[in-house]
């Protein structure tokens, strides 16, 4: 996610991200993870499967904000 959506997301703690066409997964927003401060959403094997299952490296994956602890993506 580039820097400059940073702040959409929410401070640390918990955060949902749907992924299009699957479920939604449970995750978090850690801010201490990323030297500069901004925020990682982290949100495990579930997030990294999908990744992989329909995206290469380079893609270009559009995510929407329903909020600050809620993410769309896909």
């Amino acid at each position: 996610m580039p820097r400059r959506f940073d702040h959409l997301v929410g401070g640390e703690g918990p955060a949902t991200v749907t992924l299009v066409a699957r479920h939604r997964i449970e995750a978090r927003i850690d801010r201490r993870a990323n030297p500069n401060g901004t925020a990682r959403i982290m949100a495990g094997a579930a997030l990294r499967d999908w990744f992989q299952e329909l995206h290469s490296r380079g893609d270009t994956v559009p995510v929407r904000f329903e909020g600050p602890r809620h993410l769309v993506i896909g």
